[in-house]
């Protein structure tokens, strides 16, 4: 009795050992189906340090999927990636080329430079680059003398073309704005700061712990052979410490409120007017939507833009709505 009992015993604890194996390669499968589903789904690799899509419907695939994510899940997702990106490029960023929409400029590399199917596209100061057939040993050329005019005018390699941006110019509504306290280094605004790309920033009031803060509105057009996009977004940020250091700098902060809607005008295949609304959000510290994107063919011209942003920097602040005429 003794022995049938140790054998079932032993049996149970065998059968367990085995089904909790088995379980445990079953969810490892899982995992790596999903992981090639998703590779197999993006098609996106590292190549050349730079990103590389099997095709243009892949490209476009991941892009309205990054549209609908923040920025700091987007940087999440592309962490894992062995390149490194002309966003993150603090060095050279303002030297290689003025990209405006925020995933684009996350997936070019620090050379400004992608490869979506048979191509290699290279932005450069104002000038887009088509590299025809992948050729890595061409970009690698150009990327270090732009003026090669053997490669540039060599059209079966290299297509060259002005980059085409809207002009998204922001009309002043004349509102000043005032700043309860000022910390060292913090220049007081006496009106509503403008700075280039369609930015706007708002300071302000602070409150409790005594630190600046502001709210920064933006809106982008532009349009590239592998992509065209336009698009506006509301962001905070408060001057405080942060980063390995200590420094202070302007870093993202939380808005207790925000919404940005309106409607614009495009001209793309015919001439269309069409509405947005990010809908009314809480405790995020930005607020983007991107309303076209894709594959380029024809250049899309935003006519009129119109924007009305609304947003709580902290819960005892007032709301401020801005109307905004691009």
């Amino acid at each position: 009795m003794k022995t049938n009992t140790q054998k079932i015993i032993f049996s149970t604890a065998i059968a367990a050992v085995l089904l909790t194996t088995l379980n445990s390669c079953k969810k490892e499968n899982e995992q790596n189906e999903n992981l090639s589903s998703l590779n197999k789904a993006t098609a996106l690799s590292v190549k050349n340090d730079m990103l590389s899509f099997s095709s243009q419907a892949d490209f476009n695939k991941l892009v309205k999927e990054y549209n609908q994510l923040s920025l700091k899940q987007v940087d999440e997702k592309l962490n894992s990636y062995n390149y490194h990106s002309l966003a993150k490029d603090t060095l050279n960023e303002n030297k290689i080329t003025d990209v405006k929409d925020p995933v684009i400029k996350r997936l070019l590399n620090k050379d400004g430079a992608i490869n979506i199917g048979d191509k290699i596209y290279l932005l450069v100061g104002d000038k887009e680059f088509t590299i025809k057939n992948s050729d890595f040993k061409v970009y690698d050329m150009l990327k270090d003398d732009v003026n090669n005019s053997l490669l540039k005018n060599d059209t079966t390699k290299v297509i060259e073309k002005i980059i085409q941006r809207g002009r998204l110019d922001v009309k002043s509504d004349g509102k000043n704005l005032t700043v309860m306290s000022l910390s060292p280094g913090i220049k007081r605004p006496m009106t509503l700061s403008f700075l280039s790309g369609g930015t706007q920033v708002n300071y302000s009031n602070e409150y409790d712990n005594g630190r600046p803060e502001r709210v920064k509105i933006f809106a982008w057009a532009e349009n590239y052979t592998f992509s065209s996009s336009c698009g506006v977004s509301l962001s905070g940020e408060a001057y405080r410490k942060g980063g390995t250091f200590g420094s202070k700098s302007w870093r993202e902060d939380l808005m207790y409120y925000s919404r940005i809607y309106g409607s614009y005008t495009i001209t793309h295949y015919g001439i269309f007017t069409n509405t947005f609304d990010t809908g009314a959000q809480s405790l995020i510290s930005e607020c983007r939507n991107t309303f076209s994107s894709g594959s380029s063919g024809l250049t899309p011209i935003i006519n009129t833009l119109n924007a009305t942003y609304e947003w709580r920097k902290a819960p005892q602040n007032p709301q401020e709505t801005f109307v905004k005429n691009f």
